[in-house]
């Protein structure tokens, strides 16, 4: 955010709080908070007034912009957050889940086999836990 950008985002704050600000309040505020996307910021100033009469401070719009952060975050696919819920209703979710399963029988073979040439065992219930695992067909149960 530029300079100028701090300042609109001031004179926003202005219509809901009245505040005044100079160059030099300028100035401070953007010290703060000038690392912050315009947009994401002016969106955190509507959110605050939107819910709070407190006046708003640089505090106020870097944790907005940390949510607005999280919340796109959230609804941004990832691969880790891939494999199906038990809830899901979707047509993939089976296969989804064999490829999930497939990619843990893949992790755990390398981690027996690296225990294995290393002389380490796995303890017994351990080993047979893992062995179940590996016999199971990934479906649901």
């Amino acid at each position: 955010m530029t300079p100028e950008d701090t300042a609109k985002l001031l004179a926003a704050a202005a219509m809901f709080d009245y505040r005044k600000a100079d160059r030099d309040d300028i100035l401070m505020w953007h010290s703060v908070i000038g690392d912050l996307a315009y947009d994401d910021a002016i969106e955190a100033v509507r959110r605050h007034y939107a819910e709070s009469t407190e006046r708003m401070m640089p505090a106020h719009i870097r944790a907005g912009v940390r949510a607005i952060r999280n919340e796109r975050a959230e609804k941004t696919p990832s691969e880790a957050r891939a494999l199906p819920s038990p809830f899901e209703d979707d047509a993939d979710r089976a296969e989804r889940g064999r490829r999930g399963s497939a990619q843990v029988h893949e992790v755990l073979a390398v981690i027996a086999k690296r225990m294995k040439d290393r002389g380490q065992g796995i303890p017994g219930d351990a080993l047979e836990q893992l062995r179940e695992l590996a016999a199971s067909d990934g479906g649901e149960q």
